[in-house]
């Protein structure tokens, strides 16, 4: 199976919270893309229009390998002067608003998914799948949250979270991370042969172009202040501190949530994915459906029946013992970063179909399949996929 062959394969639609007021002081746009990540469309538009980076607001950041419609608002009251159709994105303004659009800001997502290079073997399996899905999906954060995570032990979240400092900024100076250039590996790849030899690696990081950046910053920082690593993480954009905190936080709940599912479901499968295993159910009785469907968590709060809470709490025991952290330390705010609200173990697509499997014009003798959904925002079509697909 194939997704994503091109990007209108893989189609996604915000469904937004904005409403209309003719009086607003903001203008709110339709943003429509492909081959363009949101932060590209923004530059464009930034600098086309003499835009600063405050003025536009968004909910979420869509991917440049699918056909996206997002929403975005822009102070003032511009309307459709600001109408762009660039090759790889429209923007179309459609009303003013009283307040902007931020992070968050939206009630979810649709999506349209053609799956492609489908064996013919495979349809049976397919609709018990179908099946399966309607009754609930294991509702763990998806590999888009673990952008960050370069490696078995490279959560700076954890280092963080242990007040391991000098762990936290070197993972942060060294470590690759998936479609980062060879430029960018190359000074890492440095950084981390010659750690502690400031000097050193101040002169080739300024020879490598990156003066007054981020690390040059950094590495000035530790050079003048004989090692404060504590400080030094000040100089890393908290936007960003804040996602390697809830990556890990969301690892945790990922892990937690994996253990629990081990031990209601006696058939089950495993998916790898960047910071570790997802594991899935190949059937599930209704009794356990039933316990499952109300089930929920935080690490300050269980939401379960009496079973279950048991099974939820000793299995973060057991996670937090294998990471040798504490609960107070995950509880712990940091950096302006907060703590993962309660989430529900099963997510459940809303207008779900499977449309008929058609013959693949792009791969003979094979089939395709197109699947429609929404979900609630915090959530991951790829678990729809994976438990569809099993890969």
């Amino acid at each position: 199976m194939i997704l994503k062959r091109m990007p209108e394969d893989f189609k996604v639609t915000e469904l937004p919270k904005v409403t209309e007021d003719s009086r607003g002081a903001y203008s709110v746009y339709k943003l429509t893309k492909k081959g363009i990540d949101t932060y590209g469309a923004l530059f464009v538009l930034r600098r086309r229009f003499h835009l600063n980076p405050g003025q536009i607001g968004v909910a979420g950041l869509k991917d440049k390998h699918a056909l996206t419609v997002q929403y975005i608002s822009i102070h003032g009251r511009q309307g459709p002067a600001l109408n762009v159709q660039e090759p790889s994105f429209t923007l179309e303004f459609l009303f003013y608003a009283k307040k902007p659009i931020h992070a968050g800001y939206l009630k979810g997502n649709a999506f349209e998914i053609t799956v492609r290079n489908i064996e013919p073997e495979y349809l049976p399996t397919l609709r018990q799948r179908i099946a399966l899905v309607e009754k609930g999906v294991p509702n763990y954060y998806g590999e888009q949250r673990f952008g960050s995570h370069s490696g078995s032990s490279a959560f700076i979240g954890r280092a963080l979270m242990k007040t391991a400092y000098e762990d936290a900024v070197k993972i942060y100076l060294t470590a690759s991370t998936d479609g980062e250039s060879a430029a960018k590996r190359h000074v890492k790849n440095f950084l981390a042969e010659h750690w502690g030899l400031w000097d050193e690696c101040l002169t080739f990081v300024k020879q490598c172009g990156q003066e007054r950046t981020v690390p040059e910053r950094l590495l000035t920082h530790l050079k003048r202040s004989n090692n404060d690593f504590s400080g030094a993480v000040r100089f890393i954009p908290q936007s960003y501190v804040r996602l390697y905190l809830e990556a890990y936080q969301s690892y945790i709940w990922n892990e937690t949530t994996k253990r629990v599912i081990q031990r209601v479901c006696r058939n089950t499968f495993v998916l790898p994915y960047r910071a570790g295993e997802f594991v899935f159910y190949e059937e599930l009785d209704d009794a356990t459906l039933h316990d499952l469907k109300i089930a929920s968590f935080s690490f300050i709060e269980i939401d379960a029946t009496t079973h279950f809470s048991t099974l939820i709490r000793e299995a973060l025991t057991e996670v937090i013992e294998k990471e040798r952290i504490s609960l107070m330390a995950l509880n712990r705010p940091l950096f302006n970063a907060g703590n993962l609200k309660m989430r529900k173990l099963l997510l459940f697509p809303r207008d779900f179909l499977v449309s008929e499997p058609l013959d693949d014009e792009l791969y003979p003798r094979h089939k395709k399949t197109t699947i429609s959904f929404s979900l609630p925002k915090g959530t991951y079509a790829t678990m729809i996929t994976r438990l569809l697909f099993k890969q």
